[in-house]
């Protein structure tokens, strides 16, 4: 590295209970085949997922393009269907779900400036919606920010806080699910 002293993180010894996953793209998104009559997903799906040995699934949801837009971002009602779903057979089959907070992440974009304000809309509403679901829930605050202002320790900084930020208004709502954390410039180790 750069020879910089950095400050000791403190290691947490904590083993998933998983370690075969399948990421269900395209499904949630809004250049896939999904919208509110798809029925590209269904429990027998989940179930030959399942007899494959897999254990978690991540499930890439476009909520922001879905909702209602500025300046609520209300999410419809159809794709809470879709996430009931998924969280039922889930639960059913003992298989792990994430809920990603996916937006695009083609190269040549960058993640919006004002994310934070979408992000305070979206995630009260799943942590609401989902606070009282089984514990095979885990919640992905966003996929792979990348602000890309030039300055990648400012957007390192302006991510940490942001994503602080939405941390801690879905733990005053939901204190029990795993939450996911990524690091800015495409979740990088940086």
């Amino acid at each position: 590295g750069s020879g910089k002293k950095t400050n000791d993180v403190p290691k947490v010894n904590v083993t998933m209970p998983f370690t075969k996953g399948l990421n269900l793209s395209t499904w949630l998104e809004p250049f896939g085949v999904s919208n509110a009559n798809s029925t590209y997903f269904g429990k027998s799906d989940f179930e030959d997922i399942k007899s494959l040995g897999v254990e978690i699934l991540r499930i890439p949801i476009h909520f922001e393009e879905w909702s209602s837009g500025a300046p609520d971002y209300v999410i419809p009602d159809w794709l809470w269907k879709k996430i009931d779903d998924a969280i039922a057979w889930c639960t059913e089959l003992e298989m792990y779900m994430i809920i990603d907070f996916h937006n695009d992440c083609n190269g040549k974009s960058k993640t919006r400036p004002d994310i934070e304000s979408v992000l305070l809309k979206i995630w009260p509403q799943i942590a609401n919606r989902y606070k009282n679901s089984s514990k095979y829930v885990l919640y992905e605050i966003m996929n792979e920010p990348h602000m890309k202002s030039g300055n990648v320790q400012a957007d390192l900084k302006k991510w940490g806080k942001i994503q602080g930020n939405i941390l801690k208004v879905i733990r005053e709502i939901d204190k029990t699910h795993t939450v996911i954390v990524g690091a800015e410039n495409w979740n990088s180790l940086d």
